[in-house]
């Protein structure tokens, strides 16, 4: 409560008997942001590195299920648009333009 009371506050205090027992420190353990990765970045991966990633991910979507739904649908955006790209590629390599005009 350091952040909140004022410095000298214990001198304030007009019960100090009530705080005579030891108390309990709690220390906020520092949770590791998770990086969510691409198709691209989830291909160069390990095998070992792939089964920690998604046991990772599978935990964070049964807390998070919306985050789920969300992640997934951003991979397929990509797979598609990856496909689209390349489908315009071939066409483009066969010598023809086409104008949809």
């Amino acid at each position: 409560m350091r952040d909140v009371l004022p410095k000298g506050y214990y001198e304030q205090i007009i019960n100090k008997e009530d705080f005579n027992e030891p108390r309990p420190v709690i220390d906020n353990p520092k949770y590791e942001e998770f990086e969510f990765l691409t198709e691209t970045e989830i291909n160069a991966l390990s095998n070992d590195d792939y089964m920690k990633y998604s046991e990772t991910l599978n935990d964070i979507f049964l807390l998070n299920p919306i985050r789920s739904s969300v992640y997934y649908e951003q991979l397929e955006n990509d797979a598609y648009e990856k496909a689209i790209e390349l489908e315009e590629d071939n066409c483009s390599d066969d010598g023809i333009d086409v104008d949809d005009y």
